[in-house]
């Protein structure tokens, strides 16, 4: 996906669907106790890589529902060539997509530098815990 993602540029749509799941997060949400023991900054670190990757899962959920309108859409105009109403919608889907698009690009760069950066953290925090273990 990475590649799909650095290849949008702007006034472009990403035409791509991206199969994702529901449970994505569950070592996050079912160690919620044993995180809450972490420093404050692996703490921090942890919850704000998870809610930058949390936002980027539902931009890309988005994205999927606005391909499959755009193509029913599509569809539809085939159908119907003269109709001026499938015409607005197909435009607006499309602008919607646009956006999307634009969106996915700058999430998908602040989760990776948030990732970068929070891991650094959390490595750091691995290594004061080692430490106290010997």
């Amino acid at each position: 996906m990475k590649k799909h993602v650095e290849a949008i540029v702007p006034g472009e749509m990403l035409l791509v669907t991206f199969p994702i799941g529901d449970d994505n997060f569950t070592f996050y949400e079912e160690n919620a106790k044993e995180i809450a023991k972490l420093s404050d900054d692996s703490r921090d670190s942890i919850i704000e890589i998870y809610t930058y990757a949390r936002s980027l899962i539902q931009s890309y959920k988005g994205n999927n529902k606005l391909i499959s309108e755009y193509e029913h859409i599509f569809l539809l105009m085939a159908e119907k060539t003269e109709n001026e109403i499938y015409q607005k919608l197909y435009e607006a889907k499309r602008a919607s997509l646009i956006d999307c698009a634009q969106g996915i690009k700058l999430i998908d760069s602040e989760v990776r530098e948030v990732k970068d950066k929070g891991f650094k953290v959390i490595d750091q925090e691995v290594s004061r815990i080692e430490s106290l273990i010997k």
